[in-house]
Order: C-alpha cells, then sequence, then structure tokens
C-alpha cells in the first residue's frame, strides 16, 4: 500500500498539488509551471525539454475526471514512460512551493489573455451557452468577474467564435449566474465577519439548532399556551367550516336527515 501510495503521488508532484486539488488548481499550476518549463525558455536544457513533455502528459492524465479517478485507485502511470522518479526530482529542485504572490502574478497575466479567452470559448461550447455556473469554472474568476465574463462572452458571439444560436441560452442563464455570484459574495463576507471557517461553521450549526427548534417545540408550545389551534385527530373527520366560521350547512343538514330516516 506505501509503494501505490508515492506512486499516485507522482503525477500531483509533477504537476505542483496536493491529491486532494481542484481542477482549476491543477489547471493553474500547470500553467505556471509549464511557462517556466516551455522549450523557448530553456533552449539547451534537456532535462528541462523531458519535464516540459512530462508536465504535458501528467496534465493531460489528471484534467479527465475518468483517467484521474483511474490513477488514483491504481498508481498506474505507464502512459508517462521513462524514468518519472527523476523527473520528480528534478521538478523539487526547480520549483518552490506556490506563494500568494504567484497565485496574485498569474492572476494579472490570466485575467484578459488569449488563455482566459480560449477557456471562456471552450466552457460555452461545451456548457451549450449556459453560463449558470461560469463564474468559479473560469480559473482566477469570483463574483467581482461577472460582469467581465458577460461581456467578454456577447464579445464572443459577436464575433462569431462560439455560434451565435447559444445566445438564446447564454440570455436565460445569466440570472442563475448573477444570483449565484451574490451567493458567493454573501458568503465570502459572512466568511470574513464569523472568523474563517471555524466561525462559518459555527454560525451554521447555530443556524441549523436554531430551525429545528422552531419547527418542532416552539410549534407544540405554541399549542399548549394557546397561541394556535390544536392539530387535527387522526381517524376522526371534521365537517369543514363555512367562511363565517360556523359548521357547513349541507353537512348539517345531511347530519339531521340520517337522523330522522
Amino acid at each position: 500500500m506505501p509503494a501505490k501510495k508515492s506512486r499516485v503521488l507522482h503525477l500531483y508532484e509533477i504537476v505542483g498539488v496536493d491529491p486532494k486539488a481542484t481542477p482549476q488548481e491543477i489547471q493553474r499550476n500547470y500553467r505556471l509551471r509549464a511557462r517556466q518549463l516551455h522549450p523557448d525558455k530553456n533552449q539547451g536544457d534537456k532535462k528541462a525539454k523531458e519535464a516540459f513533455q512530462k508536465l504535458q502528459h501528467a496534465y493531460e492524465l489528471l484534467k479527465d475526471p475518468e483517467r484521474r479517478r483511474t490513477y488514483d485507485e491504481t498508481g498506474d502511470e505507464s502512459e508517462l514512460g521513462g524514468n518519472v522518479t527523476d523527473i520528480v526530482r528534478y521538478m523539487r529542485q526547480m520549483f518552490k512551493p506556490v506563494t500568494t504572490e504567484d497565485i496574485d502574478s498569474f492572476t494579472e497575466y490570466y485575467r484578459g489573455s488569449k488563455e482566459e479567452r480560449a477557456d471562456v470559448i471552450d466552457f460555452l461550447k461545451t456548457h451549450k451557452g449556459d453560463v449558470s455556473n461560469l463564474v468559479g469554472c473560469i480559473m482566477c474568476s469570483g463574483p467581482e468577474s461577472v460582469d467581465r465574463l458577460l461581456e467578454l462572452t456577447h464579445d464572443l458571439i459577436a464575433s462569431g467564435e462560439i455560434p451565435k444560436g447559444l445566445k438564446a441560452a447564454v440570455d436565460r442563464t445569466t440570472p442563475k449566474l448573477r444570483k449565484k455570484a451574490k451567493r458567493m459574495s454573501r458568503e465570502s463576507e459572512e466568511l470574513k465577519g464569523n472568523g474563517g471557517l471555524a466561525g462559518l461553521a459555527d454560525a451554521l450549526r447555530a443556524r441549523q439548532q436554531e430551525r429545528q427548534g422552531n419547527s418542532v417545540v416552539d410549534k407544540w408550545e405554541a399549542i399548549l399556551g394557546g397561541a394556535l389551534p390544536p392539530p387535527p385527530v387522526l381517524g376522526k373527520r371534521t365537517a369543514p367550516a363555512s367562511p363565517s366560521g360556523k359548521t357547513d350547512r349541507c353537512a348539517a343538514a345531511a347530519k339531521k336527515k340520517a337522523k330522522v330516516s
């Protein structure tokens, strides 16, 4: 088992992410490393060229959910070929852990770049114009990116880079995107105001307990106190009340007729 675990870590180490990394984190780190390892920037460095090729292979495998799942379960890295351990060692020597400054620098480079444009095109075609999940699926985007990404989307439609027939789906799902962005922004503010993840978790638990208390205990307290009418007794039927609050005349007449007969 330990040997299998070390093999599984290899591809994630090549890309520079944790095995639990999200697809967006894998994509971001791949691009960060690809820019540094590109043959044009490392002419004559055979190790850099080989590492770049292995990086591409690792990313192609990890970005595919099915292939990634198989790799996680089996640790099979045979598709990469060569001595993967040497490449991992080379990567460790060449790259330092990704810092906040690295992410900020990449975000500044990525937003408005050809890569972002290509990613939005791919997203729109794959989701057939449904933009409700656009924020979050595009790297380096957040609630504040909605207007910019929608502007880019309409620009892509106008330029013919995506089919004009997708405009109807874009317009139909835009309200969902804006609603989701507002929720994300609100949750982010709650996270800050509650002292991070631990504080937010406490707040959520408190809300859940409050809802549970109001749903059962408070209802019966109101019934016993006379604020609410008692619940109907199962198995007995009562005649429906008229708007004036009296028993329905039709039901009363039926009872009287039954007694006479």
